[in-house]
């Protein structure tokens, strides 16, 4: 008796920051440069849900 399973499809995942580290276009893992990248990535990140949740209760309170 055969066991054979047929395959419906496929998921592909690409790790583009994997990627640049690997080609010298990002810093590699972990390292101090690493950090203030993600320090700085998440900081903006803060700031812009700030200022959409400030600008969001102006809209509301407009007359």
């Amino acid at each position: 008796m055969d066991h054979f399973t047929e395959l419906l499809h496929e998921d592909v995942v690409f790790d583009g920051v994997e990627l640049g580290c690997q080609i010298g276009r990002l810093p590699s893992r972990d390292s101090a440069a690493d950090r203030a990248a993600t320090t700085a990535f998440n900081v903006k990140t803060q700031l812009t849900d700030c200022w959409r949740e400030r600008h969001a209760r102006q809209r509301t309170h407009a007359p």
